[in-house]
């Protein structure tokens, strides 16, 4: 496995534009792609590309997490009416990650929840010592 070299102050900003931003959009998941995955094979590229063109966005979250946090796994469920998601240490699987856990109140932006988790997450580990 690589080890990517992330800018935090570009994972802060891109999560910042996350936040804001209205709903899914195709540049900034590209943008958060590049971002948080690094070189990644041909298929992996045009995988999340087709992905993008369909706007399928949990799935292209998904993958992204697959290439951001190959190791780790992410919980999601339903609480309240709203969905609950957590990135959780591959060691521990028990364990949930560092970054608190992400809420979407529609399924249409679980894909942008998962955006969220997996930046707040690589945000904490080049955050912690």
């Amino acid at each position: 496995m690589t080890t990517v070299a992330r800018d935090p102050a570009l994972l802060s900003s891109l999560r910042e534009r996350v936040t804001d931003a209205a709903g899914p959009d195709r540049a900034l998941f590209a943008e958060v792609w590049f971002a948080c995955t690094g070189k990644q094979s041909p298929d992996t590229k045009a995988r999340f590309a087709i992905l993008l063109d369909a706007k399928a966005w949990t799935d292209a979250a998904l993958l992204l997490t697959r290439s951001a946090l190959p190791e780790w796994r992410i919980s999601v469920a339903a609480v309240a009416g709203s969905i609950l998601v957590e990135i959780r240490v591959p060691q521990a699987a028990t364990r949930v990650g560092t970054a608190a856990p992400q809420m979407a109140d529609r399924s249409d932006g679980l894909g942008w929840v998962i955006l969220a988790a997996v930046l707040d997450e690589l945000l904490a580990e080049r955050l912690t010592p």
